[in-house]
């Protein structure tokens, strides 16, 4: 990028008023703020996303299917799927769920992998009485959360490029790595890099620099992992479709939390719930409450895949919440989630009424085809970091480890 462009880029940064600190003990909801105006932002409808039984179960060879409409052209393999497990619903159950859904016409996953058996589209029907429905991420929606409300707004003023620069970052220091963020994202884009090409050159490097760089690691609770191989404990899985998996998690690291109570009760719920804390045994999870989840395509990927994936793992999630937080679940208004497709990020959450999960999508808050895209990326995930310490953290001290008595927990704002 020329020198003009960087001369722009640092005289626009200096006019953009940064956030004021919030506490990061003080948990009460602020005075409701300003309605929104509505007419003035609303969100399209996304594209309707479907599950089915062989939705994850994608063969692991490279067989190809004959495409209807270029018949002397074969098909690419699905080289985007987070990988799965292997292990494929029984028959039995599988039978039993396919008369309650709505059959589709067969996706492109499926296609890709040579199977033309029709879909099931939302709502997803499950055990016990447990059902996903998805929404349009749109206040006027009913049994949209205020507090939901409150957090799409400030993702809406990072679109609008309304104090989309962190604090914390050294905004001259950072242009570089925008800059190259940029680069990498493009030319995954023209090599045609499938997911974990995508993953690796674009959005790691972008969550690394958002959640460690000078964090790290004095301040670093709240970070992430990548999770592709874990999976939800069986336990918690409650729909008639292979157990979902996404590409990342954010979690709470409590060794960052004063509280001494913390380590003991981590260790009587780990106790009881196969070594974890959460709704998958994955080793690198087993003592992090997880409170972000990240699914990532490459670019052109199957958002609709995306969406089952990430509405069915936090489905699990909210399972295991409400086994261990009981009635407590009611003061948890919603799970945040991201969806990443190649250069798009969009925000996503999901809802939980008894046994209903509700998944809302979505709104984009940043893209990696310009640099002030690429900063809108890192100040929407900022802001989600924040709420998972001010919010979710405490939240899950009071209602899952039963810790009555907050700790102070360290600002890094």
């Amino acid at each position: 990028m020329g020198g003009k462009a960087f001369e722009f880029i640092e005289t626009w940064l200096e006019k953009i008023p940064q956030p004021q600190k919030h506490s990061p003990i003080d948990t009460q909801r602020p005075a409701k703020r300003q309605k929104l105006n509505r007419t003035r932002w609303r969100l399209p409808s996304p594209e309707r996303s479907v599950s089915s039984s062989d939705l994850d179960q994608l063969p692991q060879d490279t067989t190809s299917e004959m495409d209807p409409q270029t018949p002397n052209k074969r098909r690419l393999v699905d080289d985007e799927a987070t990988p799965r497990p292997n292990k494929a619903p029984s028959n039995s159950s599988r039978s039993s769920f396919n008369k309650d859904g709505i059959s589709f016409p067969p996706s492109d996953s499926s296609q890709r992998s040579g199977r033309s058996s029709p879909v099931k589209t939302f709502p997803i029907v499950g055990l016990d009485g447990h059902y996903i429905d998805a929404r349009t991420l749109d206040p006027d929606q009913f049994g949209f959360p205020s507090a939901l409300e409150d957090i799409l707004r400030d993702i809406n003023e990072i679109g609008s490029k309304i104090g989309i620069v962190p604090e914390y970052l050294k905004v001259y220091r950072f242009l570089s790595t925008v800059e190259n963020l940029r680069l990498f994202a493009r030319r995954s884009f023209e090599l045609g890099l499938d997911e974990a090409g995508w993953n690796n050159e674009v959005h790691t490097p972008i969550l690394q620099a958002v959640f460690r760089g000078d964090l790290w690691p004095e301040n670093a609770i709240v970070d992430y992992f990548p999770c592709m191989n874990a999976s939800v404990t069986p336990e918690y899985h409650k729909f008639p479709i292979s157990p979902s998996k996404v590409d990342y998690c954010v979690f709470i690291d409590p060794a960052f939390d004063n509280d001494d109570g913390v380590k003991e009760a981590i260790k009587e719920i780990q106790a009881y719930s196969n070594g974890t804390i959460n709704h998958t045994s994955y080793s690198g999870l087993a003592q992090f409450p997880t409170c972000i989840s990240i699914e990532t395509k490459r670019h052109g990927g199957d958002q609709r895949r995306a969406d089952v994936q990430t509405a069915t793992w936090h489905a699990s999630q909210w399972t295991f919440l409400t086994k261990h937080a009981g009635d407590g679940i009611s003061e948890l208004p919603f799970l945040p989630g991201v969806i990443v497709q190649g250069h798009e990020w969009k925000f996503v959450a999901t809802t939980r009424n008894g046994k209903e999960t509700i998944f809302w999508s979505s709104h984009q808050f940043g893209n990696t085809t310009t640099p002030v895209g690429v900063f809108q990326i890192m100040a929407g995930l900022h802001r989600l970091r924040r709420w998972s310490r001010d919010v979710y953290w405490p939240w899950y001290k009071k209602h899952v480890l039963k810790l009555l008595i907050p700790a102070q927990i360290q600002s890094f704002n």
